[in-house]
């Protein structure tokens, strides 16, 4: 990576969104925009500034199959594994910023189910990446308000919401439509 670049840890809802596949966050751009976003991620992830968690391999796999099959032959380079740095940095994110419900969804998970998102944080925190969502936080939506989603970890953890952009910003941080 590029010494002072910023990198993005990127959740399968953000390229769902890019793809279509969540109809209710899907992005409104035109096929030759979606294409130019679409060289822009891989760009990153040839500069090894855009990644995500192997936990998040089969949520992809699942929920955004396009996605899935236009990045799965970036494989580590994309797909981080879980290192001890990151199972440290997930384990800490959990015990200071989740709250019990939380734990209590992630430790009743089904045993060949690892959720994505703690993970997620954790690779944020040791790469001192941004992420990518479109999860919202509990000030930002009506509905769901007990589930504690990214933003609302990222807020907990970093003591400020900051280290959360949607796609669209980080297209227009890269300047990938001008």
């Amino acid at each position: 990576m590029a010494d002072g670049a910023q990198s993005f840890a990127v959740d399968t809802c953000a390229i769902g969104d890019l793809t279509g596949e969540n109809r209710d966050t899907a992005l409104p751009y035109r096929p030759d925009q979606r294409e130019r976003v679409w060289q822009g991620l891989e760009g990153l992830i040839e500069l090894k500034r855009l990644f995500t968690v192997q936990q998040a391999k089969d949520e992809m796999r699942k929920h955004c199959p396009k996605g899935f099959k236009r990045l799965m032959h970036y494989g580590r380079r994309f797909w981080v594994p879980r290192t001890a740095a990151v199972w440290l940095a997930t384990s800490e994110v959990l015990a200071m910023a989740a709250e019990p419900r939380t734990l209590t969804r992630y430790a009743t998970a089904k045993p060949n189910h690892d959720p994505a998102d703690p993970y997620l944080v954790g690779l944020a925190v040791v790469r001192n990446a941004l992420i990518v969502t479109s999860e919202k936080g509990r000030h930002e939506r009506t509905r769901n308000l007990s589930h504690q989603q990214i933003p609302d970890l990222c807020l907990a953890y970093f003591g400020t919401g900051d280290r959360v952009i949607h796609l669209v910003d980080l297209v227009d941080l890269e300047g990938w439509l001008r």
